[in-house]
């Protein structure tokens, strides 16, 4: 065998390796980020980032119209790339000696609000995706520290969404809740999607269940989140959408702010009681009871005991790798606690939680491994499907398959050129991987070239995947 093919064999070794172990949801076409598909996706894990993204300044344009709430810096921003609107936010804390903007604090907050955030999607809870951007201070009273920037957290506007303080025009949140459903949402009657049939009619607003309220308030109760809903009711809210052929209301976590709460300064609340808010005028206790929040069988409580199942069944070095990724440094290095300590504290919780809750999950648990067990079928089936071979079509489909074979091809032709660069054999490298190119598809030998030279050329790209190897997961 020459050289040449050795290292070709080598190359390909590599590449699959590079497809199995680093792409970040598996294989790189099979395992795409999981949404849940309908209303009845009870237990959902949706796969953690990599790492914690920070994006330029310029990637976004400040349109300066504030949409509210208690945050001292508050902005819509529209993605230059996409056109997206955004809202960002910082908390803007002064330092206490010289009442200059605290920057270390401000990211460790936006960052804290960040991982809960990831947390929250994690155990499938709906939640607008973030990312941290330096921005300008913005629209904060009096003008204080206007002009100077700080880590804003960025949050993807959700199209259709609704504050749940609609919901407590007149009354208590624990009043508005359906006796029989818990949770439900009183919408106005202009809904125009197709079967839009709540679970009753009022006399202004049709109400619906809340899909997604059960899991929010079990990731709530274990991350110590004490405003998850909020005194003003704005921390959470929903969109009024069609799922498994019914029309609900998808509950959504905006502002996971006060997770991680120090049980120290903030107690957990009473075994079977559920915090929703620190402070305001929602609730004078801001405490409910388990049963009057997820009523015995309701949808709540069903997707309460789903996800504290699979909180329970969370082992150490995951919850760990909460904390650990690149860019969680911002916030557990300053935190007291450590991202140690963090971890200590949701393991502990967890079994203070399993010990309450013990008769329901003992009664539930043969439906969460049924669940569970489903779940895994469909993930072997997509991964069988990611490697089947497939028919060939043309027009849009086949253009989508060259795109996905762009991608592969690229990532050989990075991986061949570092071990050409290793051994010694660079000067014949791109030669080969041109011959390679030109038997795989007629058209792509010019983008090939694009690519052999971008590679050779850049070393960024090598220095973003070494440190990526690096990482403690």
């Amino acid at each position: 065998m020459s050289i040449k093919e050795k290292l070709f064999c080598i190359a390909g070794g590599f590449c699959f390796l590079f497809f199995l172990l680093l792409s970040p949801n598996g294989w790189g076409s099979g395992f795409p980020i999981e949404e849940p598909r309908d209303g009845s996706s009870l237990f959902m894990r949706t796969p953690l980032e990599e790492e914690i993204r920070v994006l330029p300044k310029d990637a976004f344009e400040n349109l300066r119209t504030r949409l509210g709430g208690s945050t001292l810096s508050s902005s819509t921003f529209r993605e230059r790339a996409t056109g997206k609107v955004w809202i960002g936010k910082s908390q803007g804390q002064p330092r206490p000696d010289t009442m200059e903007l605290d920057q270390e604090m401000n990211e460790s907050l936006a960052c804290r609000e960040k991982i809960a955030s990831d947390i929250y999607r994690f155990y499938g809870v709906a939640v607008p995706y973030t990312v941290l951007s330096p921005q300008e201070m913005t629209n904060t009273p009096l003008g204080l520290f206007a002009g100077q920037e700080a880590i804003h957290i960025m949050s993807r506007k959700e199209e259709g969404y609704h504050d749940y303080k609609t919901q407590f025009r007149f009354s208590r949140f624990e009043a508005s809740l359906d006796p029989t459903n818990g949770p439900a949402v009183c919408h106005d009657n202009r809904c125009t999607i197709e079967g839009c049939v709540g679970i009753r009619e009022g006399e202004d607003c049709v109400v619906y269940e809340a899909e997604g309220a059960g899991k929010a308030a079990a990731v709530a109760t274990w991350v110590h989140d004490v405003d998850y809903i909020g005194g003003s009711a704005t921390n959470a809210g929903y969109r009024i959408v069609r799922h498994g052929g019914q029309v609900v209301a998808k509950f959504i976590v905006v502002d996971p702010g006060e997770s991680f709460s120090d049980p120290a300064d903030r107690p957990y609340p009473a075994p079977r009681y559920i915090r929703f808010a620190s402070q305001g005028m929602v609730d004078t206790h801001h405490t409910i009871p388990f049963e009057r929040l997820c009523p015995a069988g309701s949808r709540a409580r069903g997707e309460f005991l789903m996800t504290l199942h699979s909180i329970i069944d969370t082992d150490e070095p995951t919850i760990a790798r909460f904390f650990m990724r690149r860019g969680a440094e911002f916030f557990v290095t300053r935190d007291p606690r450590s991202a140690q300590g963090l971890t200590r504290q949701l393991i502990e919780r967890k079994r203070q939680l399993a010990d309450h809750y013990a008769p329901e999950l003992i009664a539930s648990r043969a439906q969460y491994e049924e669940l569970k067990r489903a779940r895994d079928e469909e993930r072997r089936a997509c991964a069988l499907a990611a490697v089947a071979p497939t028919p060939k079509v043309t027009s849009a489909t086949n253009n989508s398959g060259r795109s996905t074979t762009l991608i592969k091809v690229g990532v050989g032709v990075g991986i061949f050129t570092l071990v050409t660069h290793i051994v010694g054999a660079n000067a014949d490298s791109n030669h080969l991987i041109q011959d390679l190119c030109n038997k795989i598809d007629g058209g792509l030998p010019q983008i090939a070239k694009l690519l052999v030279s971008s590679l050779n050329a850049n070393s960024r790209f090598w220095g973003g995947l070494v440190p990526s190897l690096r990482a403690p997961f």
